[in-house]
């Protein structure tokens, strides 16, 4: 009797596995097919497998930060381990620590051929000697990697001048462009290091992460900040992260130079000089840290400069009861548009017929809006023009007005790939007159 019962508990839990197991590579083969249907390739660093090695273990998929239940970027498919949502990796590498084989390594792949993805050295050198590259436009993303590359390229740099050398007149060791996550940490790497820097930002200290909405959680590790320590949360809102950022500016009086937008940077007699504005510097070393979005990406209508028209969302609660259009469909656009529609009239305009590249989260929470009647969902639509009390939105090639107060525009940014074609950095730049000398 104790023996059926053991093989009848056997059988349960057999079948419980099998039943779970075939619902799960069942949605990843949907998934699968979704990404080849819609040619979605990964957006930064991803894994590549080694089939012949990999044991199906689903170690990487219980790893992986972005694994929601039977949502993940990796699946089984036909006894298979595929990235299955390709747009939904985002480079945490956890799957390739954990995999018991080795099967797993992270890398940029296919992505390293991109002429807009530059070409790096082991210390985040690109192939102009002297400028350097952190953060997410090296193809890295995440605020732990930017800090931990922005610390890493002021190392590398002050290894070469070591020791300390005689500053030269309105020579500068090292100019960083970008006060995003690895900008301030190169930044501060630069003051602990005791180099001659200088640290220019066209728009806020914090970069992408002060647009980010108001109580964003930022998922992070553990990270290393310069001058400060080990941050150990995993999980801090976006205000506490740049409270903490606008501290140390403060207690260690770093030298920026807020709202200068660099135009040019150009070779010349051993140096490099950077034009922002008005302002020329001169200086050894460059690290660019400017992220790939660059200047937020405008819709090119008439009405777009209305004072009611804005490219990010930083307090939401200053919008009550009012008539709002969000444009967009990636994980800002979403985020926005949930959190404006607990107190307000939103639509969202999407020029694509589905979600694509937004967080498993996100599209639960913006499907619950949907259902709930807070946000009117538009697809395959487009603004056409903007007045002061209205917006005209073309769907399947019919226009209809809405009365409107207020527009958010949060399609994305315009990198600065001229910028870096003109510097020599990229694949397809022009060969570079003359190189840096540290």
């Amino acid at each position: 009797m104790a023996w059926l019962l053991i093989v009848f508990f056997a059988l349960v839990l057999v079948s419980f596995f099998l039943y779970n197991f075939g619902k799960s590579t069942g949605k990843s083969r949907e998934d699968y097919k979704s990404a080849l249907d819609h040619k979605i390739k990964p957006l930064t660093r991803h894994p590549h497998i080694d089939h012949n090695i990999c044991i199906l273990c689903g170690s990487c998929i219980r790893a992986c930060p972005e694994t929601h239940g039977s949502d993940s970027p990796l699946g089984i498919v036909e006894g298979r381990l595929l990235l299955v949502n390709p747009a939904k990796c985002v480079g945490h590498a956890q799957c390739e620590i954990q995999c018991p084989t080795g099967a797993l390594t992270v890398s940029l792949g296919e992505l390293a051929e991109d002429p807009n993805m530059p070409v790096l050295s082991v210390e985040n050198e690109s192939v102009m000697p002297g400028i350097f590259i952190a953060g997410e436009l090296s193809g890295v993303p995440l605020v732990r990697n930017a800090v931990e590359q922005g610390e890493k390229v002021i190392k590398a740099i002050a290894k070469r001048i070591h020791p300390p050398q005689t500053p030269e007149p309105g020579i500068f060791d090292v100019a960083i462009i970008g006060l995003g996550p690895s900008g301030l940490s190169a930044t501060l790497s630069a003051h602990e290091h005791k180099l001659n820097y200088i640290t220019l930002e066209q728009r806020h200290i914090g970069g992408t992460v002060a647009n980010y909405p108001k109580q964003k959680m930022i998922m992070t590790q553990p990270i290393h900040l310069p001058l400060y320590g080990v941050l150990k949360k995993k999980e801090i809102m976006k205000e506490e992260l740049i409270e903490l950022w606008n501290s140390m500016v403060k207690k260690y009086q770093l030298n920026l130079h807020v709202g200068e937008k660099v135009e040019s940077i150009v070779s010349e007699n051993g140096f490099f000089e950077v034009t922002a504005g008005a302002n020329v510097v001169k200086a050894k070393n460059v690290v660019l840290c400017m992220g790939r979005r660059g200047t937020p990406r405008k819709l090119g209508i008439p009405g777009e400069d209305l004072s009611k028209v804005t490219y990010g969302l930083l307090d939401p609660e200053a919008y009550q009861k009012k008539k709002i259009i969000v444009v967009g469909g990636g994980d800002s656009a979403i985020e926005a548009a949930c959190v404006l529609s607990e107190s307000n009239d939103v639509i969202l305009s999407y020029r694509k017929d589905t979600f694509f590249r937004i967080k498993d989260r996100n599209l639960k929470k913006i499907d619950k809006a949907k259902q709930s009647g807070k946000v009117k969902i538009i697809f395959n639509s487009e603004l056409t023009e903007i007045t002061e009390k209205t917006v005209q939105i073309k769907e399947n090639d019919k226009i209809t007005e809405y009365e409107n107060d207020y527009i958010f525009v949060l399609i994305g940014g315009e990198p600065a790939f001229p910028l870096l074609r003109s510097t020599g950095v990229l694949k397809d730049s022009p060969k570079p007159q003359e190189p840096g000398v540290n």
